[in-house]
C-alpha cells in the first residue's frame, strides 16, 4: 500500500501554443462550444493530473512520487501560422483549478490565477528615430504546495471566468489593454475535466451550458453519456454497425462520472459528476514504462500500470485512442460476463443498469484496436517537471 499523497504540486503552465496541425496527437478540447470560439484566451484546452514520476524508481517510489502534479493549458491551436503576436493570457479573466477531495462534486481546494500583461515595448532605431517593434513576449507561473484531503481519490477540473460586462473604448490611448474596460460579477465561460467531453459527448444545444456549469449539477447532462451519439456517428463515417447496444451506457457513466471500482472510485458513493479523478494511492510508473492506453491498455497487456487515464491523466496518455476504445465498447469487452470492472451499474444512480459485456459490442475484441494513427506528439514530452515541452513558437 502506497502512502497517501499529502501535498499537491500545482503548476499552471500557460502554454500559449498547445498544439499545431502536425503536433496535436495528445491534445484535446479545442474550440468545443459556440461561445468559447469568440474568447480563445479563456478556452481550457487540456488538463493533466497525475502522481509525479520525476526521478522515481522502477517500483514507483522515491523522487517526487509523494506529489500530485496539475497542469492546466489554455488557448487552442495557436500555431506559427497564426502569427507571432498576442498569445498572452487575458488580464480580465480568472483562471482556476478546482479539487474535490471527498467525492461530493464540490470543490474543496481552488487555485486561482490572474495575469498582468506588462507592456515591454522594445524599440529599434529606424532612420534616427526610436520606434517600438510590433511584437510581445510571454511566460509561465507556478503555485506553491497545499494540503490534500484524507480521501485517496481526488477529482479535478479547470475553469475560466470573465467579467459580465465589457465597455469598448472608441479612442484607446497608447499602452497595453486600453481598448476595453471590464466590470461586473465573474461569469464562468470555460470548463474542462476529462478530455473531449464537450467536443464529442455534449450535444450542440448544451455546449455553452456545460461550459458554464458545475460538476455537482451534471445529472442534467446524463443522457449524453448514457446514450452517446458518437458511436453512431463513427458508424456512419466508417459505413459499419459498430455502436455497442448496452443501453444505457453504464460503462461510460461509471468510467467518467463516478470512477471505476478498485481504480479511481472514491471510497464513499461519489456524486455522479464529470471530472478527472485520480487515485493517489496508486503508485506512479516511470515515463519509459507508461502504457499509452492507460488503464485499458494495462488491462489488455496484463501489466501493472494503473496510473494512467482515466485514473488521472498523464501527458503521455493517448486520450484520443483511449476515448475511442471506451466509446466503441472496449471496456465492456474487458469487463466480460462476470462484470470484472463493475461497469453494469452506476454508483449513486441505482436505476441505471445495463449489460456491459463482450456480446454487446459489435467490434468485439477488435474494439481495443481503434487507433487514430498518431502515437506521439511532434514535440516529445519531458520525463521531469514541467513535463510538457516548450510550446511551438509564435513565429515561422
Amino acid at each position: 500500500m502506497q502512502p497517501r499523497i499529502r501535498h499537491l504540486t500545482t503548476a499552471c503552465l500557460v502554454l500559449l501554443a498547445t498544439a499545431t496541425a502536425t503536433g496535436s496527437a495528445m491534445a484535446s478540447s479545442h474550440r468545443e462550444a459556440p461561445f468559447i470560439t469568440t474568447s480563445p484566451k479563456v478556452d481550457g484546452t487540456d488538463f493533466y493530473m497525475f502522481r509525479s514520476y520525476e526521478g522515481i524508481a522502477a517500483n514507483g517510489s522515491g523522487g517526487r512520487s509523494d506529489y500530485v502534479t496539475l497542469l492546466a493549458n489554455y488557448q487552442p491551436l495557436q500555431g506559427p501560422y497564426g502569427g507571432p503576436n498576442y498569445f498572452s493570457m487575458d488580464p480580465n479573466a480568472l483562471y482556476e483549478i478546482h479539487i474535490d477531495n471527498n467525492g461530493d462534486a464540490r470543490e474543496d481546494l481552488t487555485f486561482q490565477f490572474r495575469f498582468q500583461n506588462t507592456l515591454k515595448s522594445i524599440p529599434l532605431t529606424i532612420g534616427g528615430v526610436s520606434v517600438p517593434i510590433p511584437l510581445i513576449q510571454a511566460g509561465a507561473v507556478s503555485a506553491p504546495n497545499a494540503a490534500a484531503g484524507n480521501e485517496p481519490v481526488i477529482g479535478g477540473w479547470t475553469t475560466a471566468s470573465l467579467r459580465q460586462a465589457r465597455l469598448l473604448n472608441g479612442k484607446p490611448g497608447a499602452g497595453n489593454n486600453q481598448a476595453k474596460k471590464a466590470g461586473g460579477a465573474w461569469t464562468q465561460v470555460s470548463r474542462l475535466g476529462n478530455p473531449l467531453v464537450n467536443e464529442v459527448v455534449i450535444g450542440l444545444p448544451d455546449k455553452d451550458k456545460f461550459n458554464a456549469s458545475s460538476p455537482k449539477d451534471d445529472t442534467q447532462f446524463l443522457t449524453y453519456v448514457t446514450n452517446p451519439t458518437l458511436p453512431a456517428l463513427l458508424g456512419v463515417v466508417l459505413g459499419a454497425n459498430i455502436a455497442p447496444i448496452n443501453f444505457p451506457r453504464t460503462d461510460l457513466a461509471t468510467t467518467f462520472l463516478t470512477g471505476i471500482t478498485g481504480i479511481n472510485k472514491p471510497a464513499t458513493n461519489p456524486t455522479p459528476s464529470e471530472m478527472l479523478r485520480l487515485n493517489t494511492a496508486i503508485a506512479p510508473v516511470p515515463f519509459a514504462s507508461q502504457n499509452r492506453l492507460g488503464v485499458a491498455g494495462n488491462a489488455l497487456a496484463g501489466g501493472t500500470d494503473n496510473a494512467g487515464f482515466p485514473n488521472g491523466r498523464r501527458p503521455k496518455d493517448d486520450v484520443v485512442d483511449i476515448a475511442l476504445v471506451a466509446m466503441l465498447g472496449g471496456l465492456c469487452v474487458i469487463n466480460g460476463d462476470t462484470d470484472a470492472l463493475k461497469l453494469n451499474s452506476v454508483p449513486g444512480v441505482p436505476s441505471l443498469t445495463s449489460a456491459c459485456k463482450g456480446s454487446s459490442v459489435p467490434l468485439g475484441a477488435t474494439s481495443a484496436n481503434i487507433h487514430d494513427a498518431v502515437d506521439q506528439a511532434t514535440v516529445p514530452f519531458l520525463p521531469v517537471f514541467p513535463y510538457l515541452n516548450t510550446p511551438n513558437p509564435g513565429s515561422m
